[in-house]
């Protein structure tokens, strides 16, 4: 994947509808077939996919693509995450599916939210492009009038082993303040 994304390239957009929005009818409004999955589906989180977000491809010009970047730059209408990735939407749900859940210790685990970009902005990804489907991440921080594109390129955001781990500075980075 070069440096320079064409106008044509493929993102898939995870999305998580914020106060009640009516993400699916704003997908459907601007694509009359679109190609979209719960993220949720197929993971332990299952009987809670209709509250959670979904995976959206678009082509990078399309409609459906310019309608939910304008969501997502600070209208608080959305929130999300981009990711370019020439391996599909299964891959790429895959991807995203497997960093649901993390262990928190011996005992407990949770669901982590890296989707939303304050979390995942936090967990500050590492570059990793071994076997990694994700050419880049792309998320705007900030508020709506003074914030900012930020790319990660071929980002993970997490450790992964038998279940994804926070590393101890990113569970600081994450507890509340």
């Amino acid at each position: 994947m070069s440096g320079v994304a064409q106008a044509d390239t493929i993102r898939y957009l995870i999305l998580e509808a914020i106060r009640g929005e009516t993400l699916l009818s704003t997908i459907y409004e601007n694509e009359s077939q679109p190609v979209w999955a719960y993220l949720f589906e197929e993971t332990e989180w299952a009987p809670y996919k209709h509250q959670g977000p979904v995976i959206v491809e678009a082509m990078q010009s399309s409609e459906l693509y310019r309608a939910l970047l304008a969501g997502l730059k600070g209208s608080r209408k959305i929130t999300g995450l981009i990711l370019e990735s020439d391996k599909g939407m299964n891959k790429v749900a895959g991807w995203a599916r497997a960093r649901l859940t993390v262990r928190l210790d011996k005992d407990r685990t949770a669901l982590l939210r890296f989707y939303d970009p304050v979390i995942w902005h936090k967990l500050e990804p590492g570059e990793n492009a071994n076997d990694n489907p994700i050419g880049r991440a792309i998320y705007w921080h900030g508020s709506a009038g003074e914030g900012r594109w930020i790319i990660n390129v071929h980002p993970d955001p997490l450790t992964m082993n038998e279940m994804p781990i926070l590393e101890p500075e990113q569970r600081k980075a994450l507890a509340p303040a």
